[in-house]
């Protein structure tokens, strides 16, 4: 059996101070006599607070702060100020945070892009339009 997956996170823009979220997903699977391939798209948009400047077309408004999207992203904020850290462990059991940044081969070319120290977040990780796509795996 082999499965593929792959998530997209979307931008929008905003000049309100909602929060608005939207989730689509939509599986396909497909079944020959030897295997079966199932691919899940899904995209999710989230726009929280008022940024300004204006974020551009590859990032996101959350907590009043532009982060990055591309082909995947993963942004975390929590509910009091200080320290969090973002990790996210690759398929290849890379994993990217704090003090591996990237963008390299140790993390799979995912990168990231905000890491705050002393507010509620947002921190960021992201793999960039312009690169290459996440590794598929669970």
């Amino acid at each position: 059996m082999t499965t593929t997956s792959s998530a997209t996170t979307a931008t929008a823009t905003t000049t309100t101070t909602t929060r608005t979220t939207t989730t689509t997903t939509s599986t396909r699977t497909t079944t020959t006599s030897r295997t079966t391939t199932t691919t899940t798209t899904s995209r999710t948009t989230t726009t929280t607070g008022l940024c300004s400047p204006a974020c551009n077309s590859e990032q996101t408004c959350v907590l009043s702060v532009c982060t990055n999207v591309g082909h995947l992203g993963i942004s975390m904020v929590w509910s009091r100020s200080g320290d969090g850290d973002i990790a996210v462990a690759t398929p290849n059991r890379k994993v990217i945070y704090y003090n591996n940044k990237g963008p390299s081969s140790s993390t799979d070319q995912g990168e990231l892009d905000r890491d705050d120290l002393y507010n509620r977040g947002p921190e960021n990780i992201y793999w960039p339009l312009s690169g290459s796509l996440p590794p598929a795996g669970t």
